[in-house]
């Protein structure tokens, strides 16, 4: 049997190439059935992603012109007629959120796929990435040099509410744990990665949305004037 080209719902790699090593199973599963008088074959087949080696369960459809059995196929079944009708689990949330500077978006968004694939001390360290991204970008600078100090800087601002600064602050703790510490848990990189999300959103999108719901509000004032 083939391989399936396929983005992994587990670890969040993209285009991973999933392999299929239990053909009796993928071959006994595989049944024809009548849709509008049209024959079309669906299969039940668990792949294991080449990146993390997690299985996922994928309910495939045929809808080509000539068919061919799943276990005749070599290469990506996807390009012999096959198409992905669902598969489980679904895929993680990586969203980020909006109007944020790339360089914060991109250690957050590694930190949220290093979640997905169960890495704790991965996604602790990129989540105080994040804030450490965030804190520079405010400032108009490339990068910070002691990030105890911003954060304080950042409290003494009043830019922020007190307790996002203390979140800060926390998150900047648990990515040094995360570096230095065998034991670091699930708990401890969902709750930076929450409280890293919180203060991007103070700082970047909430500014931002609500500039751009005063421009709404004033064009269609402006609207109405005219």
């Amino acid at each position: 049997m083939g391989s399936l080209v396929h983005d992994c719902p587990r670890c969040g790699a993209t285009r991973s190439t999933f392999r299929f090593f239990d053909k009796t199973h993928n071959e006994l599963k595989e049944i024809r059935v009548s849709l509008d008088k049209k024959i079309i074959t669906i299969a039940d087949c668990i792949g294991f992603c080449s990146h993390c080696n997690r299985g996922v369960m994928f309910v495939i459809n045929f809808f080509g012109s000539t068919f061919l059995p799943l276990k005749d196929i070599q290469g990506n079944i996807l390009e012999n007629g096959w198409t992905v009708q669902e598969f489980y689990p679904d895929a993680p949330n990586l969203n980020v959120p909006k109007h944020i500077p790339p360089e914060v978006m991109r250690p957050l968004h590694d930190a949220l796929k290093s979640q997905a694939s169960g890495i704790w001390s991965g996604a602790g360290m990129l989540a105080r990435k994040a804030v450490e991204m965030a804190l520079a970008c405010k400032e108009n600078k490339k990068e910070i040099s002691n990030l105890k100090k911003a954060i304080a800087d950042l409290k003494a601002s009043g830019d922020v509410p007190g307790y996002v600064a203390e979140w800060s602050d926390h998150i900047r703790a648990l990515g040094n744990d995360a570096a230095h510490r065998d034991d670091f848990e699930e708990s401890e990189a969902r709750e930076a990665i929450e409280f890293a999300e919180e203060l991007v959103k103070t700082l970047f999108t909430r500014p931002r949305e609500i500039e751009l719901a005063c421009q709404r509000y004033e064009s269609k004032g402006a609207q109405k004037a005219n």
